[in-house]
């Protein structure tokens, strides 16, 4: 029993001392919320008050474990640095040149050929707005997990097929079970499943293929690992922002929340 309370306390001590690197992917054009989206980033779209990077770049950047925040840019991106470069001069910005024509794997390759092997890794799309909560319990958990929403299943969503709270597979078509959560597109990787994670996708770069969701790569990683958790956050208040209807929604959701 000692050895195990020791071995515990070991991981907790070194999960403390690992630094994070976040990785926000904000490259898409937003086509279904056109018009606000045709001059404008869809993650500088104000919900209440603060626009939606703005939000979680501020959930973020309470937690010392942060060592670095980049966001991957695309459409309209000289709007996305000058506003990074105004409020947050300490966030990087990565540009895509070929946004239009490549997915969100292909952006986040060009964010993991300078990551750090030895940090923690967190990737966000940058059209969900999170309860702080959220954000905390993906910074504080113990391994791997992909955050998800267990109360409810969206056809729209990806989702997770999960056994004995481990994920086994991350899709949008993965019909409705009772071990069938919907993902809120928030992901934290430990060194060794982000370095993994690196591996598949450079092999999807490699080959050509740039036109795929970086859940494509996720799902190799957990078919090849069992050490990613589903995170559940059932309770608390989140939103993905696709469609003009999904954005009056979130600013009534998040009309006082924190």
């Amino acid at each position: 029993m000692k050895e195990i309370i020791s071995k515990n306390k070991h991981t907790k001590e070194r999960m403390r001392e690992r630094k994070i690197e976040v990785v926000i992917l904000a490259a898409g054009v937003g086509s279904r919320l056109r018009p606000l989206t045709d001059k404008l980033p869809k993650c500088l779209i104000e919900i209440n008050g603060s626009n939606i990077l703005e939000r979680v770049l501020n959930q973020l950047k309470k937690h010392e474990r942060v060592e670095s925040i980049s966001v991957l840019t695309g459409h309209e991106h000289e709007k996305l640095n000058n506003f990074l470069n105004q409020s947050y001069p300490d966030v990087r910005h990565v540009y895509n040149p070929d946004y239009k024509i490549t997915n969100n794997m292909y952006s986040l390759s060009l964010f993991l050929n300078r990551r750090k092997e030895e940090n923690d890794l967190i990737i966000i799309n940058a059209d969900c707005v999170y309860e702080t909560e959220i954000v905390n319990k993906c910074i504080k958990f113990e391994g791997s997990c992909i955050m998800a929403d267990s109360s409810l299943y969206q056809e729209e969503s990806m989702k997770i097929g999960i056994e004995e709270g481990k994920v086994t597979k991350i899709s949008k078509k993965i019909a409705k079970d009772k071990n069938v959560f919907t993902s809120i597109d928030l992901y934290k990787f430990e060194p060794q499943e982000a370095n993994v994670l690196h591996e598949i996708v450079n092999q999807y770069i490699s080959s050509a293929d740039l036109n795929q969701w970086t859940e494509v790569a996720i799902n190799e990683l957990v078919d090849k690992n069992d050490q990613v958790y589903s995170n559940d956050i059932s309770g608390l208040k989140w939103f993905e922002i696709d469609t003009m209807e999904d954005l009056e929604n979130a600013r009534k959701l998040f009309s006082n929340a924190n």
